[in-house]
């Protein structure tokens, strides 16, 4: 019993307010302002979809810097792996170089091991040439030559060892010319290694630079579509508006009336609806008709987006179903005003006048009777407040309904002794 005399309370309330409104005059002519009320529910996802896209925009810039320093990163190391090529090809021609050193070396050394060899030999030859003669008694001259060639001998020996020893000592250090060209080497490869190590590093975080640079373009590009679909709605509204004759102008701004008395806008009226005013000649009943279909859609939005409130504040998953119920039920509805358009079905004025408002407290009641069962196990105020949250919220919304219905009686009884 609260909940009815509630109801009519703010049912009576609201008509007392509306009947002065009905009074006072309303600029149905004004144009923009009918612009400005169907492309009001483009306004908010147009920021949200201009914020999306300024992210985006921002995003992609991080990716380019972090691209292009990636890429300055790969550039140099792509440069020291080059570089470090070029010191492993002069190492290697380094170390040929020393083999071919070594083995000039080892071969001169052989060629004088050999002559060291003969000296030694010519020296024996003759030393035994002058004892023989010694042996034979040979004197004088003959003698002296016998020890001139002794002597010739023993000098090319020494230098025939000379010679050797020299050769030993330039294929010795040739070796190790060749040994250190080798350690030259060795060390170039590992940096060479090294530098390909890096630049493969450095080739694999430029890719993923690159296929970051990719994904950001695609967001902004998804995000820059999007703002213009939204920008292509509004400026097709738009479009739509300037092709209205003034009946219609003032037909439609009258017919949004309740919607901005009832604070039901933005109604999600998209302009494939708005053209079938035109496009199907639609009178002011039709019109009335279509602007309602929306206002009873944004009626059980404006219930669900209550239920979704609660799901925040609650963590109840419970109300998020009630929100769904809700929704469907205005979508329901809705395509259900927009298909009788036209056909000689319900118009507004022969629905009635209860019609939306027990359909919004189907849907309020359900979660009433959900949210008694769950404050059952509380204690009474408790309990109490549980259950009077959700039904005053029933008798609200349904309250709005029937003065919604009423208020846009009005606005036809007046508009009927006015324009047409």
């Amino acid at each position: 019993m609260k909940l009815i005399h509630m109801t009519c309370l703010l049912v009576l309330s609201a008509c007392l307010s509306l009947a002065t409104i009905a009074g006072a005059g309303n600029d149905f002519d004004d144009r923009d302002a009918l612009t400005e009320k169907l492309t009001l529910d483009e306004q908010a996802p147009l920021a949200d979809a201009e914020e999306e896209l300024a992210g985006a925009q921002e995003e992609l810039a991080t990716a380019e810097m972090i691209q292009a320093e990636a890429q300055a990163n790969l550039d140099k190391a792509t440069e020291e792996l080059a570089m470090a090529a070029e010191d492993v090809q002069e190492s290697a021609a380094s170390v040929e170089a020393a083999a071919g050193a070594l083995a000039a070396a080892d071969e001169a050394l052989a060629a004088a091991i050999e002559a060291e060899a003969a000296a030694q030999t010519a020296l024996e030859e003759a030393d035994q040439a002058l004892a023989d003669g010694i042996a034979e008694g040979v004197m004088g001259e003959e003698l002296a030559a016998l020890e001139a060639g002794v002597a010739t001998a023993t000098t090319g020996l020494a230098t025939a060892t000379t010679e050797a020893e020299g050769a030993s000592d330039d294929a010795a250090s040739a070796e190790m010319d060749l040994a250190a060209a080798g350690e030259v080497l060795e060390g170039a490869v590992e940096d060479a290694e090294e530098a390909q190590q890096v630049a493969d590093a450095a080739q694999v975080i430029a890719d993923n630079a690159g296929e970051l640079v990719d994904a950001k373009e695609m967001n902004r590009d998804d995000a820059q579509e999007l703002v213009d679909v939204i920008n292509e709605e509004i400026d097709g509204t738009e479009e739509f508006v300037e092709n209205l004759d003034d009946r219609t102008v003032f037909a439609l701004n009258r017919s949004l009336n309740n919607a901005v008395r009832t604070g039901l806008l933005p109604l999600d009226i998209d302009l494939d609806q708005l053209n079938r005013i035109i496009d199907e000649d639609f009178g002011n009943g039709e019109i009335q008709q279509l602007t309602h279909a929306f206002e009873i859609d944004a009626r059980f939005e404006r219930l669900a987006a209550r239920f979704d409130a609660k799901v925040e504040a609650s963590g109840d998953d419970k109300f998020a179903s009630h929100a769904e119920r809700a929704r469907a039920k205005g979508a329901e509805r809705k395509d259900s005003f927009l298909s009788r358009i036209g056909d000689g079905g319900d118009d507004v004025s022969t629905t009635p006048v209860d019609d939306v408002s027990a359909a919004v407290a189907d849907v309020a009641a359900d979660a009433a009777n959900d949210a008694a069962a769950d404050a059952a196990d509380t204690a009474g105020e408790q309990a109490q407040a549980a259950v009077g949250a959700v039904a005053q919220e029933a008798a609200a919304e349904a309250a709005e309904a029937t003065v919604g219905e009423i208020a846009r009686e009005l606005a036809k009884q007046r508009g009927n002794g006015g324009r047409s």
